[in-house]
């Protein structure tokens, strides 16, 4: 979509590199060296500001990512981000988990930079408190259908949960970077 905006968001310095130099000819695109979990700096940091307006609606995608944090620590971030989204914005998550144990061992041997928690279905559905879930809800990613009302889980060893979910509130935080956050 040409009108889209994007801002990538890692704190590793190498990847953010690449993403920098795979970037540099896309306008309305910028790669952030910035902490998630610290949802009013990313929102604040300049270079966001310089391609999207978090005053306007937007879609926030935490894609892959939250399995990286224990479930109150997601919920926390998750919670960040609704309070500062405008209405009308869109948060997306997919998150990684298993049922069977060997495929968490798998897992936790195979991605070793940071520990791996699996997040049930219920906690998945906690980190969008605050906004409306659309769609499905929360299900497998595979079989996520905005026109289906109910969500298809199927049993198995591992899989990936996602939702998307909309910002209705009428008030708006706002952070500057400068004083804590404004309500409009």
């Amino acid at each position: 979509m040409p009108a889209a905006r994007v801002a990538y968001i890692d704190l590793d310095p190498v990847v953010l590199s690449h993403a920098r130099a795979l970037l540099t000819t896309s306008d309305g695109v910028t790669a952030i060296g910035a902490d998630l979990r610290d949802p009013a700096s990313v929102l604040a940091h300049p270079d966001l500001r310089a391609v999207i307006d978090p005053a306007q609606p937007m879609c926030v995608i935490l894609g892959a990512v939250l399995h990286f944090l224990n479930a109150d620590a997601a919920r926390a971030v998750t919670a960040g981000y609704a309070r500062l989204m405008a209405p009308g914005s869109c948060l997306v998550i997919s998150v990684a988990g298993y049922a069977v144990k060997v495929i968490g061992k798998r897992l936790a041997a195979e991605h070793t930079a940071a520990a791996w928690h699996n997040h049930s279905h219920t906690d998945v559905a906690s980190f969008f408190a605050g906004l409306e879930l659309v769609g499905p809800g929360v299900t497998e990613a595979q079989t996520w259908r905005a026109w289906m009302p109910e969500p298809m889980l199927r049993h198995r060893g591992g899989h990936v949960l996602a939702g998307v979910a909309q910002a209705s509130h009428r008030r708006l935080a706002v952070h500057t970077g400068s004083g804590p956050p404004t309500t409009r």
